[in-house]
């Protein structure tokens, strides 16, 4: 049986700059998660023994970090997003929950000190959203 989430919720990290040169390893920084693709594996080993301090964290990472296709059917816990300003700023984490506030701190946290380790990139965080995203379901009577 297909099953598609109801519900889907984005940890937005706004950011200073295109977002698709690293969501990525930002979000396997964060997460220790990475996607098929393989890429961030260097950052969610960073990741990892970051999350070994915070074991609540890890424990709800672990469970609710979710992946969705990218454009050429990869699956993966990132995407980029439009910032309000409509630039492709952002960074969207991928979750089948809302984070409690231990995890938006972590994920803070984590997205800061991503940005310092960033040598050569004057990358900055801007903000921070949280968007959630409902699927509708509509049956439609074929003649």
């Amino acid at each position: 049986m297909l099953h598609v989430p109801n519900t889907i919720f984005l940890f937005l990290v706004d950011t200073n700059d295109y977002a698709g040169n690293f969501e990525r390893e930002m979000v396997a920084f964060m997460t220790g998660r990475v996607g098929e693709c393989g890429a961030g594996e260097k950052q969610a080993e960073q990741a990892e023994q970051a999350l070994e301090l915070h074991p609540d964290e890890q424990d709800w990472l672990e469970t609710y970090v979710t992946s969705g296709p990218d454009d050429h059917g990869c699956s993966r816990p990132a995407s980029i997003w439009a910032s309000p300003d409509d630039q492709m700023n952002t960074v969207a984490l991928l979750l089948g929950a809302a984070p409690p506030a231990n995890v938006v701190a972590f994920l803070k946290q984590r997205a800061a000190l991503f940005t310092n380790d960033t040598p050569g990139r004057a990358l900055e965080v801007v903000g921070f959203r949280l968007v959630v995203l409902r699927t509708t379901r509509q049956n439609l009577v074929l003649a």
